[in-house]
C-alpha cells in the first residue's frame, strides 16, 4: 500500500513538472516566433525589391526558408494565392487564422501580423517595402516584451510545476 502511494507521488510530481516546463516553453516559443516572422519579412522584402518575384510566389519562397509554424502562414498564403482569386487580405486572415492555435503569440502580435495581411498586395513595390519596414519595427518592441516575459515567467512556471507537485502529493500522503 505505501509503495503503491509513493509511485502515486513520483507520478504526480512527474505531471506536474511536466505542465510547469510545458508552460515554460511557451514563452521560448514565443521569442521565437517573433524573430522568425522578423526574419521572414527580411526574406519577403529581399524577393520583392531584388528578386521582383510575384507576391504568391515572394510568399511560398519566405515560408520555405523559416523553421516555425509561422513558416505555415507564409506558405498558405502564397499555395492559396495562387489557387484562387479571393483577395491577398482574405487569403492572409485565413492563412493566420488556420496557423494560430499552432503560434504561442499573443494576440498583439497576431494583430500586427493581420495588420500586414491587410496592406499587403494593394500598393507598388515601395509601399510593399513600407509595409514590410513598419512591421517589423512593430515586432521588434513585440520581441523585447516577449524576452522580459520569458525571463521572468519560465522559471516561475517551472518552479510552479514543482511547487504543485509536492504539494499535491503531500496532500496525497
Amino acid at each position: 500500500m505505501l509503495m503503491i502511494r509513493l509511485l502515486s507521488c513520483a507520478m504526480i510530481m512527474l505531471c506536474s513538472s511536466k505542465i510547469g516546463f510545458e508552460e515554460a516553453k511557451k514563452y521560448t516559443r514565443r521569442v521565437k516566433e517573433i524573430r522568425d516572422f522578423q526574419a521572414a519579412l527580411i526574406a519577403l522584402k529581399g524577393e520583392i525589391s531584388f528578386c521582383k518575384s510575384p507576391l504568391p510566389e515572394a510568399l511560398i519562397r519566405t515560408g520555405e526558408k523559416l523553421k516555425t509554424d509561422v513558416a505555415k502562414i507564409f506558405l498558405k498564403a502564397g499555395e492559396n494565392l495562387k489557387k484562387t482569386g479571393k483577395s491577398t487580405k482574405a487569403v492572409w486572415e485565413d492563412a493566420v487564422f488556420s496557423a494560430r492555435r499552432n503560434l504561442s503569440m499573443k494576440n498583439e502580435e497576431i494583430y500586427i501580423i493581420n495588420t500586414f495581411g491587410n496592406l499587403l498586395g494593394i500598393s507598388d513595390e515601395a509601399g510593399q517595402l513600407e509595409n514590410i519596414e513598419l512591421t517589423t519595427a512593430k515586432l521588434i518592441s513585440c520581441e523585447k516584451q516577449a524576452i522580459e516575459d520569458e525571463q521572468k515567467n519560465t522559471k516561475l512556471y517551472k518552479s510552479l510545476g514543482i511547487v504543485a507537485g509536492i504539494f499535491l502529493s503531500i496532500i496525497f500522503i
